[in-house]
């Protein structure tokens, strides 16, 4: 998780929700953002256990998007 020379960061135009989105979506994810903005993670789409090494909670990519987007 620490090391950043294999992290692949989507384009920042896009923001952090709709990155987050696509990243956990490209892990078989399917994530939702309530309107009190609560993000809900559900079950893999392939009933696959969650795999710990990629699986990243939102509070943990939007503090790792601020740290290498946020000007």
């Amino acid at each position: 998780r620490d090391n950043d020379n294999e992290a692949i960061f989507l384009p920042r135009y896009m923001g952090y929700r709709n990155c987050y989105k696509q990243y956990m979506s490209s892990l078989g994810y399917n994530v939702r953002t309530l309107g009190s903005g609560v993000t809900i993670v559900e079950q893999r789409e392939d009933g696959e256990p969650e795999d710990l090494s990629e699986y990243v909670s939102f509070p943990t990519y939007f503090y790792k998007w601020k740290k290498h987007f946020h000007s």
